[in-house]
């Protein structure tokens, strides 16, 4: 379903580092945006798999493919029924075995705990152990998604079940306790750090760093100085902007090449005029300038994009491109007259949007900008606002008329996570109110279709979502990138935000 990624960025992306020195290297010192503020191991918000510490069953890989990380294989036998099984000789920190037993634990926690992992199983799905490292998973309907559902973090992660119900909800008890089976053991978190030492009984071998430290700074800038200043060896999520900046320091490197699933969306208001109107919507999609924001915006940075999915996967349909002449057709044919102002109107009205921006992601700031150049030069007034949460602001206020986000379309490969949640009607996260009957029916299907089905699909959801009815508007397509001092100068952000695997170590002098 997925096409490779080219060998030569395979090569580079698996290549996060070069060999570790022969003198024994520092702890790697680690500047993160987003803190860790939970031990407990089925939070949401337990984010360990990045930073070595936890493991997953699955791996959604650069190559756009699933492949098996704690599992040895993932096997389906018919359309309802996977087997699954463990690689050989697993044990957690704490020198317990992982075995099938463990790992059924581990689901049963899971579903019982958090209702998004309840809710990822079809209904009547059973979990048996097979083997001494095997499950059985047998499901009432087809279940094409499972891969997925193990790649991704927050639904499955990987712990000692017995040792966590063992601490009855004290999640102080988790610190050193060795409940998972990653490379380094989380030893200390507090507000500002977290600490991780080397598991010198790594299941793949002996881990190349004596430890990890991730110390979490909101301020993108203070990152970025933190690793010109010799206190940071890597700095996470720094802003496009800084770039040129950034070069300009001896021995400090941006590093930016890692494909990702994500990007920058628009999102319209559709529950009030005028942008309810699905030809005012896809007036916007064409009316955008997608070279333009990748290319002149963020030097190349970011990539064009050319539809909702990465052009790189091959259910990505490319019908999303930059037509002015064809927006301002469509919005002369809705009533909106071109005034000597400038400005669009409409029975004394001006064709006007408020845009909703948040601080947390800087790269916001010049993306409103250029949008609202474009959107200018076709006639529409808009207006950037900036608040403190998109999430709040979008629920608790109607005016706006769009908002931008930082997401993804196919989070972990899945692309059902993506319209469950912002784009079917009633979702959690479909703060612009859109609703269309067939789409919804199409995202339901989806679920459990085959899949040369599944991929006829997201063809009609692409057509409907960027041609007939838009909704999601993807402005450009996310990559990884770093900042990262002369030690690590060859180290690339993680796919899937992965960062630190066990072979993890300083370029070579």
């Amino acid at each position: 379903m997925i096409r490779r990624f080219s060998a030569a960025v395979l090569a580079a992306l698996l290549l996060v580092s070069g060999p570790a020195t022969a003198q024994e290297p520092q702890p790697l010192r680690i500047a993160a945006s987003f803190a860790v503020t939970s031990l407990d191991p089925s939070s949401l918000h337990y984010w360990t798999p990045d930073y070595g510490a936890s493991e997953l069953l699955m791996r959604f890989g650069p190559d756009g493919a699933y492949h098996p990380w704690l599992l040895e294989s993932l096997d389906p036998q018919g359309d309802t029924r996977w087997v699954a099984t463990l690689q050989p000789d697993i044990r957690f920190q704490n020198g317990n075995p992982l075995d099938a037993q463990a790992l059924q634990r581990v689901f049963a926690r899971q579903v019982d705990v958090l209702p998004a992992a309840a809710s990822s199983l079809p209904e009547g799905t059973t979990i048996a152990v097979t083997g001494p490292l095997e499950l059985t998973i047998d499901s009432p309907v087809p279940f094409p998604g499972l891969p997925g559902i193990l790649a991704q973090e927050e639904l499955f992660p990987v712990y000692d079940a017995a040792s966590v119900e063992a601490m009855d909800g004290d999640w102080t008890q988790m610190l050193d306790s060795g409940v998972h089976t990653g490379p380094y053991r989380l030893v200390d978190l507090t507000d500002s750090a977290m600490t991780l030492t080397r598991n010198p009984d790594y299941w793949q071998g002996e881990p190349a760093l004596p430890g990890v430290t991730v110390s979490f700074v909101s301020n993108a800038q203070a990152r970025i100085l933190a690793v010109q200043n010799g206190e940071i060896d890597i700095a996470l999520l720094p802003p496009v902007a800084a770039r040129e900046v950034v070069e300009s320091m001896p021995g400090v490197h941006f590093n930016g090449e890692t494909p990702s699933t994500g990007g920058f969306l628009l999102l319209p208001n559709t529950r009030v005029a005028p942008f309810d109107d699905p030809a005012l919507r896809r007036a916007l999609v064409l009316g955008i300038d997608y070279r333009e924001l990748a290319e002149d915006v963020f030097g190349g940075a970011y990539r064009e994009a050319t539809g909702l999915y990465n052009p790189d996967f091959p259910f990505a349909v490319q019908n999303q491109g930059f037509d002015p002449d064809a927006a301002a057709a469509l919005l002369d044919a809705e009533g909106w007259a071109l005034g000597a102002d400038g400005l669009r109107h409409r029975d004394g009205e001006a064709l006007a949007l408020t845009l909703l921006i948040y601080p947390a992601q800087p790269d916001l700031v010049p993306l409103s900008a250029a949008l609202q150049h474009q959107l200018g030069r076709l006639g529409i007034d808009v207006a950037v606002l900036s608040v403190d949460s998109i999430s709040d602001a979008t629920q608790s206020d109607t005016g706006w008329g769009a908002a931008l986000w930082s997401t993804s379309t196919l989070n972990w490969g899945r692309p059902e996570g993506f319209l469950q949640s912002y784009v079917v009607g009633g979702g959690r996260m479909n703060y612009g109110g859109y609703g269309n009957a067939e789409v919804d029916a199409l995202t339901e299907d989806f679920l459990t279709a085959s899949e040369e089905r599944r991929t006829a699909i997201l063809a009609r959801l692409q057509d409907i979502l960027v041609v007939e009815d838009p909704y999601a508007i993807t402005l450009v397509y996310d990559t990884g990138r770093v900042v990262v001092n002369d030690a690590y100068r060859d180290f690339q952000a993680g796919f899937g935000g992965h960062h630190v695997t066990w072979q993890t170590a300083p370029s070579a002098p």
